[in-house]
């Protein structure tokens, strides 16, 4: 019979780490956005411009939501290793509790 462990440590941390990537990402596109602003209301105006703005404009939705997806692996990430702490620490307590030998 094998053993079965996880690292849950390890998952949380790399949990965090999809946390901060995505923080940055967010922080990055955002950057992104207001130069396009800056560039089309200031330094870059006219027909051309409207049609560059709105095909940028059209795609911080798509970015936006892969910010989502990365922070919803962090959750599920985060909660599955709660999970396995929790049912590890529970199945511990029901061994403890019927070993004759503690």
């Amino acid at each position: 019979m094998g053993i079965v462990t996880h690292n849950t440590d390890s998952m949380r941390s790399w949990s965090g780490n999809i946390t901060n990537s995505s923080n940055e990402y967010r922080d990055y596109i955002s950057s992104l956005y207001n130069l396009v602003d800056t560039l089309v209301s200031a330094d870059f105006t006219g027909g051309l411009s409207q049609d560059f703005e709105s095909s940028v404009l059209e795609k911080r939705e798509d970015f936006n939501r892969l910010a989502e997806v990365l922070d919803e692996c962090s959750d599920l990430i985060t909660k599955t290793s709660n999970t396995i702490d929790s049912d590890e620490a529970q199945l511990k307590a029901q061994i403890q509790s019927h070993n004759t030998f503690v």
